[in-house]
């Protein structure tokens, strides 16, 4: 009898252990999961590729969005999943088509935003090649550019600008599989920061040339006193050229924050502001927002005469008094238009 409880104890124990490993399993699988995109982080399908791997070279595509940081901040997170959630299912269904059909998709983490196909075949069924994953980011790249512009779950105008990169994983026997796959990934990585540089590098030339040329437009929103029933002043709010990624303030000024020409594009906007005013009703109160964290007396008195951000060729036309407001966070919307 003794004997048969020992067994049972150990049966019961074993019973026990299972329970808490597929528990346990469960809640790593959990913690691995994105449920924006429907994917796992590739930290989950590690033992799988390693199993495909087998001697064989391995390809690690990565598909990354590094301006999904703005993008949120001007139109909320909704907008964002939905955006994650469309390119998910867009690389999905490419797999068996533009990529072969045993490609891993997964995500670099939970809630992350670059996208890391894992791709093993080329063409007919041979090891893949660097060609290989030229050709795949080719076509990844024609279809992510055709889908932004066209499909339902894409955010508005502008386009949300993406970047890809690719390496080929070798196997070495000698090697630890998880430390070749982590350097895959970061060569791929590496590719994409290189792509993000030129894509920021670009977009600050093309800033550079919208305050050369002054093209930003002003608005004025009413300002109501609830007490009179009127109007007592105008806040001047400020957006940059139409069909661009600089149409929206958050970008605007978040590029003029990296490129460190702030200055410049408040100076830009608060001459505009004051310039477009003429012929508004003197009496009336002008709000101008800046990034001056403390405006002196002397630059409050300079907007309301106008003296200083006129041209010296002309004289100030009639504007309302001028109120400098200092921004309060970087991430506070300045010169948003209504």
């Amino acid at each position: 009898m003794k004997v048969a409880g020992t067994q049972d104890g150990v049966r019961t124990m074993a019973v026990d252990d299972g329970r808490r490993l597929r528990a346990g399993l469960l809640r790593l699988k959990s913690a691995l999961y994105d449920p924006v995109t429907g994917l796992y982080s590739y930290h989950l399908r590690v033992d799988e590729l390693r199993a495909r791997l087998e001697g064989k070279p391995l390809g690690v595509l990565v598909v990354d969005f590094p301006a999904i940081g703005g993008l949120e901040s001007a139109h909320g997170w909704e907008v964002t999943d939905r955006l994650l959630s469309g390119v998910a299912s867009l690389l999905a269904a490419l797999v068996g088509r533009l990529l072969p059909p045993s490609t891993v998709l997964s995500l670099d983490g939970v809630y992350g935003n670059s996208f890391l196909l894992f791709q093993q075949e080329g063409r007919e069924g041979t090891e893949v090649t660097v060609d290989d994953l030229t050709r795949s980011a080719a076509g990844l790249v024609r279809h992510l550019e055709g889908r932004l512009r066209a499909a339902d779950w894409a955010p508005p105008p502008p386009r949300v600008d993406f970047s890809l990169g690719y390496a080929l994983i070798r196997s070495a026997p000698s090697a630890r599989f998880e430390r070749l796959l982590h350097q895959g990934v970061r060569e791929a990585r590496g590719m994409v920061l290189r792509d993000a540089d030129r894509l920021q590098g670009a977009r600050v030339a093309e800033l550079r040339s919208i305050l050369q040329e002054a093209r930003v437009t002003t608005h004025y929103q009413p300002i109501v006193d609830m007490e009179q029933g009127s109007i007592m002043g105008y806040e001047a709010l400020t957006r940059g050229p139409a069909n661009t990624s600089y149409e929206v303030p958050e970008t605007l000024f978040a590029i003029s924050d990296t490129a460190r020409l702030s200055s410049e594009l408040d100076a830009l906007c608060l001459r505009q502001a004051v310039r477009n005013a003429h012929g508004f009703d003197p009496a009336k109160k002008l709000f101008l927002n800046s990034a001056i964290s403390r405006p002196s007396a002397a630059t409050s008195a300079s907007c309301a005469s106008g003296g200083s951000w006129w041209p010296s060729t002309t004289s100030a036309p009639a504007t309302p008094r001028c109120r400098l407001s200092p921004r309060c966070s970087p991430t506070t919307s300045r010169w948003t238009s209504p």
